[in-house]
Formats: structure tokens, sequence, C-alpha cells
């Protein structure tokens, strides 16, 4: 099996070994220079890992992912912490409108209990369902790393273990896309039915199920909700399709041992 740090044509993946940096591949004419791990010189979280960092790269996969992937360092250390930040943020924002809504919630059943229980109730119950729903998320994260991992061997691209891993992290702004736009839709049936007094509450017979009533607002409140949790989940999948296509040949970063 090739080595991960063999250089390959980004472009072909054509062997580049023994080729000088100046050359050009001989398979598609690409410069050799810039299919070298030094032609790639990190997102702004990779540089220098930071709040601003953290909004510029997050920014940077939103609004141009190929040029952002096309510099991504390909370093097996280190994309862990985006990741973990942005599922986080996304479990937040996923977990926070529903808090205290759901049956069987026990932030909903310790109400009436008195301020205290109510506070060490949603103390406990609200940690525990962001970081649930943060676990969920970053299994399915495992769960896209190794599935382009197995696309990437059907197609004989050389998306090493580092590539793959990198793609995952910085395309996981898609997973707060994922729990913003749920957050949109309700926002958009509180703008209609409270501040433009759209009648969302008149109700109405759903055909072929006789004696079912509901309103406007309840078919809005459940459908544009999960609408965004589609497109949130289409962003993250589009994001890692274009990592996946500029780094499935990049080679990773030799990383320097000790003694």
């Amino acid at each position: 099996m090739m080595d991960e740090t063999t250089p390959l044509c980004e472009e072909c993946g054509y062997d580049l070994t023994g080729l000088v940096p100046e050359g050009a591949c001989p398979e598609c004419g690409r410069p050799v220079a810039r299919s070298l791990p030094d032609s790639r010189p990190g997102s702004p979280w990779q540089f220098s890992p930071g709040s601003v960092s953290w909004l510029r790269t997050n920014l940077a996969v939103l609004r141009a992912p190929a040029e952002l992937f096309a510099s991504v360092r390909i370093d097996p250390r280190g994309g862990a912490s985006l990741l973990v930040l942005n599922v986080l943020l996304a479990a937040l924002l996923l977990a926070a409108p529903w808090t205290g809504t759901l049956i069987g919630d026990p932030i909903r059943g310790g109400r009436g209990g008195g301020p205290m229980r109510e506070l060490l109730t949603f103390g406990w119950v609200f940690p525990a369902q962001v970081l649930g729903i943060a676990a969920f998320l970053v299994l399915l994260t495992m769960i896209e790393f190794a599935g382009i991992r197995f696309i990437a061997a059907r197609r004989k691209w050389r998306l090493t273990r580092a590539g793959a891993w990198q793609v995952c992290c910085h395309a996981s702004v898609g997973w707060i896309i994922l729990g913003v736009a749920p957050l949109a839709g309700l926002a958009l049936v509180y703008t209609l039915g409270v501040l433009l007094r759209v009648p969302l509450g008149r109700t109405f017979t759903i055909p072929a199920t006789p004696g079912w009533r509901t309103s406007l607002g309840t078919v809005m409140g459940i459908s544009l909700p999960i609408a965004g949790l589609v497109i949130g989940l289409l962003v993250y999948e589009l994001l890692v399709h274009i990592g996946v296509r500029k780094c499935r040949y990049a080679a990773t970063l030799r990383v320097a041992t000790k003694g």
C-alpha cells in the first residue's frame, strides 16, 4: 500500500516521487509544487486556534468551500477541537427550543415543584440533552468519516485518514446549519402568526382523514423544523463532498518525531 505521505498530483493522482517542485505532472500538467504538502498553508483554525479563527474558518467553509479545502493542511493532528466546538453549538441550538416542551421531558414534569426544584432539574437535564445530541452528531461524523474512506477506496482515490478527518472536522459547520435551520422555521411561524397576524390557527380537515382536523400553524410548526433538519444535513453532505474532491489525493503532512 502506498505511503500516505507520498506526494501525488492532486488533480489526477499521478505519483510525483522524484520530480522537482519546479516541474509539472507528466499526466495532467499541474505544477508539482501545487500538489506538495507545503502548498497547503492550513485553515485559519489550523494556523491559530481561537474565537476569531473559529469564526473565519466556518465562514470560509460556507462562503468558499473549494478554496478552503484546497488550503486545508492534511495533518493527522488537530481538527477534533473544531469539531467539538461546532457540534456543541449545534446541539445547543437544537436542544434549546424544545427543552421543557416535549412529553416525558423531566423539565416539563418538574414544573410546579417550586423554583429550587425547577432550577435543579434544569441544571442537569438541559446539559445532558445538549451532550446527548452532541454525542449523536459526533457519531454521525464518524460514520461519515468511515463512509468517505470506503467510497474513496472504491473509486481508487488515495484519501488518507488525515485527509478524511480534516474534511469531516472542517465540514462540521454544517451541523451548525442543522441547528439554525429549524430555528429559522419556527421564527417564520412566529413572524407570520404573531407579528403579521396571519390566521394560522384556523383549522381544516386533512384529506383522506375524516374527522382529523389541524391548523396551518400546526402543520408549519412541524414541517418547517423537519425541513430545516434536512437542509442542514444536505449542507453538511455537500461540504464533505467538496472537501473529498479537493483532498482525495493530498498527501498527509509528515509529523516530526523526537529523538
